[in-house]
């Protein structure tokens, strides 16, 4: 109970041998939304989300490398079945207390770059590797992290956050509306190189590679 694998039902009582009704968290939110299917005990120390993303990136890094196949692809349902899967989606839940209105922008450019990559892999290990146009536009506004309380799609970190709340294509709105609280974590002065960093999956998307806050600017220049 304390590590937010399950609750009450209703969240009014603690673990109790009585005749109570408990609920994993993981039957209480749609599969779309990565990292929640544990909550982030109010008990624990908040992570620093630097320290989290590496150690998510170092953990899917490995997984990758184990569960590679011999065409160099990534064998997602093979992945799925490892138990150190489990171990990186319950650390994930640490962006449940991650504030993106709090980086200085050039921080939060490159740790969005970083976790937009990150999630598209967790999503494809999670829900599945989308086809064709249609799929992939769902998938897209459909699979998301909650951050700070938030929840951001994919759409909504590249061009809600990324290109400073840009409507896209086949899309009748902008990712955020007048008075969404997540428009305090939009990249004012957008950079167009992100989309040499970006990998959304695709055959065509450059290599995953790692932003610093530090020399995120220079970083994308040579990307």
């Amino acid at each position: 109970l304390d590590t937010g694998l399950f609750h009450h039902v209703v969240k009014d009582h603690t673990l109790k041998d009585e005749y109570l009704f408990y609920r994993f968290q993981s039957d209480e939110e749609s599969p779309a939304l990565l990292n929640k299917r544990a909550l982030w005990p109010s008990s624990r120390e908040v992570p620093d989300p630097w320290v989290l993303l590496k150690g998510l990136k170092k953990a899917l890094n490995k997984l990758q490398s184990r569960h590679q196949m011999e065409d160099g692809s990534f064998n997602v349902k093979a992945a799925a079945g490892d138990e150190e899967w489990t171990v990186f989606v319950h650390a994930t839940a640490g962006f449940q207390k991650t504030d993106l209105g709090s980086m200085g922008e050039d921080e939060r450019l490159a740790f969005v770059i970083n976790l937009y990559n990150l999630a598209v892999i967790h999503a494809f290990v999670a829900v599945g590797v989308p086809f064709g146009n249609a799929g992939r536009y769902q998938f897209f506004d459909a699979v998301a992290y909650e951050i700070g309380g938030h929840r951001f799609s994919l759409n909504d970190l590249e061009n809600g956050v990324l290109r400073n709340n840009t409507k896209t294509p086949l899309h009748l709105s902008r990712p955020f509306s007048s008075g969404d609280k997540r428009l305090s974590a939009c990249i004012t002065e957008p950079d167009c190189r992100i989309h040499f960093a970006l990998n959304c999956g695709a055959k065509s998307c450059p290599p995953v590679k790692s932003f610093s806050k530090e020399a995120v600017r220079e970083e994308l220049r040579v990307a």
